[in-house]
């Protein structure tokens, strides 16, 4: 069984406010949380570092999160993904489902709902 300060959280959010306040709030829990504000930053992270999971916005500047995904996917990497978006489509939510998303939120959302969230998926990790 893991400690939760083993276990390691990578947030993919471009908002700074959103990021620091994931962060924090997931780092009160006990967990290990890094934050990267962009698709090259959460690669290079993800490159360097074995995560847990990723917290993921869909939307990074002008570029898709699902780039993200689809290298985790490629590098065969186990760790699983947990969306977060204000861009919600059925499209999106379908690719993520496909994806093989391990849970999906839209913004704005409950504190409480993303904490049982990341609960549930580290729980099976």
């Amino acid at each position: 069984m893991h400690e939760k300060s083993d276990l390691k959280i990578l947030v993919v959010e471009d908002d700074k406010r959103m990021s620091e306040s994931i962060r924090h709030l997931i780092f009160s829990q006990g967990y290990a949380v890094k934050i990267a504000m962009n698709i090259s930053d959460a690669l290079f992270a993800l490159i360097f570092n074995n995560y847990d999971l990723v917290i993921l916005d869909l939307k990074l500047e002008n570029q898709s999160g699902f780039i993200i995904m689809d290298y985790l996917s490629q590098k065969m990497i186990d760790t699983q993904v947990v969306v977060i978006t204000g861009q919600h489509s059925a499209d999106h939510f379908v690719t993520a489902q496909k994806k093989g998303v391990a849970g999906y939120l839209k913004k704005p959302f409950e504190p409480e709902d993303l904490l049982h969230l990341v609960e549930k998926v580290m729980a099976n990790r």
